[in-house]
């Protein structure tokens, strides 16, 4: 997964997990690597707690990440100026996906295959290899 990935987000990881071998995977490959912190009391927060102590970048949110990837856009240096969008202008040549994606308002595959006139085996085909 390290090998096949831009950035490598781990979510949740116990001492020793797997999640934590693949980031030290990537980190080899020279790829980034993010951690979700999680409750101080939960085992398995053990891992993303030290990943991000030792300088995994912190996800908050999806833009974080999509800001690691950059995603072929630009970030916005104020997300209000796009209101319930992931905080990226895309260049008009780029899969409009992206653009359709939101951190308040959820969407379905078949919302967005409307939206953008695609057949829906393209859309959940792109959303695939978006999550991959």
């Amino acid at each position: 997964m390290a090998a096949l990935s831009d950035v490598v987000v781990v979510v949740e990881a116990a001492e020793g997990s797997g999640a934590l071998i693949t980031a030290e995977a990537a980190l080899d490959l020279h790829k980034e690597v993010m951690a979700v912190p999680g409750s101080v009391f939960s085992p398995l927060s053990v891992g993303t707690h030290g990943l991000i102590r030792d300088g995994a970048g912190l996800v908050q949110n999806a833009r974080d990440v999509l800001a690691a990837v950059n995603a072929g856009g630009e970030v916005l240096d104020d997300p209000l100026a796009a209101p319930g969008r992931l905080g990226f202008k895309l260049p008009r040549e780029r899969d409009g996906i992206l653009s359709h994606l939101s951190d308040v308002l959820a969407l379905s595959a078949s919302e967005i295959a409307r939206k953008l006139q695609l057949p829906i085996a393209d859309v959940l085909g792109r959303l695939t290899s978006l999550e991959l």
